[in-house]
């Protein structure tokens, strides 16, 4: 059975890092609940296995016009299993429109981290077509092939440059 781990609940009633299975996993994410796929197996290997999830206060801004690397993170992953899921919830900052665009990469800049082949499934999310605020923000997306020989600590951030927004957290999972 397919378990799931709870990101981000707008109303407040199941807590971030909760595992939720099958129709409960269903039955969340249709009531506007963010979720990522998780191997329960890998929660037991580190700190930061399987799932990891960061916060950074206001918000982490990127600015104009620049793509840059921002909202820096770690997982330890293992070659077992060859998917990335990452959610980010992107927050207003200003009086500016939203524009601009970011995708998770792979940071081997960081240090103590593992090199690692990651290749995004579809385009980078496009802040410029995110719609009408949802509870003050947007949650975005994305998935990734991961390609890994070893098991250690990858480095991931997000990439691209963001107006009129920040991101407020940002999460990651491997999964089959």
């Amino acid at each position: 059975m397919a378990t799931s781990v709870v990101v981000w609940d707008p109303s407040g009633d199941l807590r971030v890092g909760e595992q939720l299975e099958g129709s409960r996993s269903a039955a969340a994410a249709a009531s506007g609940v963010a979720l990522l796929p998780i191997e329960p197996r890998l929660l037991e290997r580190s700190a930061a296995g399987g799932y990891m999830r960061l916060s950074y206060g206001r918000g982490a801004q990127f600015g104009l016009p620049l793509h840059r690397r921002g909202c820096m993170t770690l997982l330890y992953v293992v070659p077992e299993y060859d998917r990335l899921s990452w959610a980010a919830r992107l927050v207003p900052v200003g009086d500016e429109e939203p524009i601009g665009s970011i995708r998770l990469v792979a940071d081997s800049a960081q240090a103590g981290t593992i090199r690692a082949g990651l290749a995004p499934e579809g385009p980078a999310v496009d802040v410029g077509l995110l719609g009408e605020l949802v509870d003050g923000g947007w949650v975005v997306r994305g998935s990734a092939r991961l390609s890994v020989g070893v098991e250690g600590f990858l480095g991931l951030c997000l990439y691209g440059q963001l107006r009129g927004c920040a991101v407020e957290w940002l999460a990651v999972s491997q999964h089959s």
